[in-house]
C-alpha cells in the first residue's frame, strides 16, 4: 500500500490577475485523488465569501480564515481578511483542460480575489477514505507563520499523507524554507512544498500548498510552519488521506473468508 504525489499546480512566481478564476487539470488519471485549496480575500466581511459557482463533484471538506487584515499596499482595495477552503475530487481520467469558478461574495471586483492550488495523489490500493481537515491561523503579519491547528477527528497512521494549504495577504511570491508538520509522538516524512500562486486581481493574495507522508500517526494537534523573510498572515488547513480498498474489493475480500455453504459449496461473491 503506497500514496505517492503524481502532480501539482506549481511553483508559479507571476502574478495573476485572472477572474473569473480559472484552474488547469493536472496529475489526470483514474482512480486519482485531487486535493485542492482555494484562498479567496475580500474586503468586506470575508467570512461571507463562498464558492458561488464549483464544477460538482467537487466536495468540501473544511475552511479557515485569519481574524486579522493588512493593508499592504497603504490601498483600500488591498486590505481585507484571507480565507483557504479545502475541497477533494475523486479523478475518472476524462479530466482536460481547465475548470472556472468564481466568487459570491458582495463585494466590487476589485475589492475581491481568489486563486487555487491542485495537488493529485495515486494510490495501490484503489481506492481513497473520505478526507479530514484540521485548521488554523497565524493573525501576526511578520516574517515566518506558525498555524496551530485543532486535534485530528480521527487519528493519523502510518502510511496517510497530510497535505495542507496556507492562505497569504500579499501577492507577492513568497520564498518559503524549512517548511514544517510537527505533532507531539507523531512522525512524517520529507515536507515539499506544492503549490505557490499569487494573485493580485483585487485585494492581493496567494495560495501555498505542501505535503508529507505519515510515519507514526496519532490524533494530536499539528502545527504548520515556514520560514520566509516577508511579512504576511493568513489561515491554514491540513488534510488527511489515506488510501483504502475500493468497496467492491472489500466485499470479495470478506466473502472469500465467509465458512463453505451447505453442501460443501464455497460462498462467493457476485
Amino acid at each position: 500500500m503506497t500514496i505517492a504525489h503524481v502532480a501539482s499546480t506549481g511553483i508559479l512566481t507571476a502574478v495573476t490577475d485572472a477572474t473569473p478564476y480559472d484552474v488547469t487539470w493536472t496529475g489526470v488519471g483514474p482512480g486519482r485523488l485531487a486535493v485542492m485549496f482555494v484562498v479567496s480575500r475580500l474586503v468586506v466581511a470575508v467570512n461571507t465569501v463562498n464558492l458561488a459557482s464549483m464544477p460538482d463533484p467537487w466536495t468540501s471538506i473544511g475552511t479557515a480564515f485569519n481574524a486579522s487584515g493588512e493593508d499592504d499596499t497603504g490601498t483600500t482595495n488591498d486590505a481585507g481578511l484571507t480565507r483557504v477552503t479545502a475541497l477533494y475530487r475523486r479523478l475518472s481520467g476524462a479530466e482536460s483542460g481547465f475548470f472556472t469558478f468564481t466568487l459570491n461574495g458582495g463585494g466590487a471586483a476589485a475589492q475581491e480575489t481568489a486563486m487555487a492550488g491542485m495537488q493529485v495523489y495515486s494510490t495501490t490500493l484503489g481506492g481513497w477514505a473520505v478526507p479530514i481537515a484540521v485548521t488554523g491561523v497565524d493573525n501576526a503579519h511578520a516574517a515566518n507563520r506558525s498555524s496551530v491547528c485543532g486535534a485530528w477527528g480521527s487519528a493519523l497512521a502510518a502510511n496517510d499523507w497530510v497535505a495542507w494549504g496556507f492562505s497569504s495577504d500579499t501577492d507577492t511570491a513568497l520564498t518559503i524554507t524549512a517548511p514544517t508538520i510537527t505533532q507531539t509522538s507523531a512522525t512524517f516524512g520529507t515536507v515539499t512544498q506544492r503549490n505557490r500562486v499569487p494573485n493580485g486581481q483585487g485585494a492581493d493574495a496567494a495560495v501555498y500548498g505542501f505535503d508529507a507522508p505519515v510515519t507514526a500517526g496519532n490524533a494530536n494537534a499539528p502545527t504548520l510552519a515556514f520560514t520566509s523573510a516577508t511579512a504576511q498572515c493568513g489561515a491554514a488547513i491540513a488534510v488527511r488521506i489515506r488510501e483504502q480498498l475500493p468497496a467492491s474489493r472489500t466485499d470479495r475480500r470478506r466473502a472469500s473468508r465467509q465458512p463453505p455453504a451447505r453442501g460443501g459449496a464455497r460462498a462467493s461473491y457476485v
